[in-house]
């Protein structure tokens, strides 16, 4: 994924010297949230603190010797959630910029992630955008250790493709087009 798109969006943030932010990854498992998010924070001149599926499902399959599948599987919807709300409570505590790197697949799913924050935070939207083949591609190059192609299909199921109206400021990040904002 080239990294201009991120410089872009660090460029935007690391010139907010008084203002808290959070960044909101959206996206089908496989469509890139997680490479944006590596690049961002490449990019920043902070080091927030990160919100992510993948990594808090990671580190449970570890320590409990499962697959990533496995440890998704038995945690879907009940401690990710809650994992996921400490990590924003801790950010929001300490006054620290937030990086969301999970599907949001609803605006219903957004808006309460981006509720978690105090009313000071920019809100910035990021949103993968990546064709069925291309995530396919992707999650099979991951094996077990990510989101299976069942995961996609049925995150895809209920996905609503964020708005720019959802955010402060808004990007679309496509493989065929290196930027789209509005």
């Amino acid at each position: 994924m080239d990294d201009r798109i991120a410089r872009r969006v660090a460029g935007r943030l690391n010139g907010l010297a008084h203002q808290q932010w959070c960044v909101l990854l959206s996206g089908l498992p496989g469509s890139g949230k997680t490479t944006f998010r590596k690049q961002l924070i490449a990019a920043l001149d902070c080091a927030p603190i990160v919100v992510s599926t993948d990594d808090i499902v990671l580190d449970i399959a570890q320590r409990e010797g499962k697959t990533y599948q496995e440890a998704f599987e038995t945690l879907y919807g009940v401690d990710l959630g809650r994992e996921a709300l400490i990590q924003a409570k801790i950010a929001r505590e300490q006054l620290q910029p937030l990086i969301i790197d999970q599907v949001n697949p609803t605006v219903k799913s957004r808006r309460k992630k981006l509720a978690w924050l105090s009313k000071n935070y920019l809100r910035v939207g990021v949103y993968c955008k990546v064709d069925y083949a291309t995530a396919a591609e992707r999650i099979k190059k991951r094996g077990e250790y990510g989101a299976s192609i069942r995961a996609h299909d049925l995150m895809a199921d209920i996905f609503v493709e964020p708005a720019a109206d959802e955010f402060d400021e808004f990007f679309i990040v496509e493989p065929t087009s290196w930027l789209v904002a509005q």
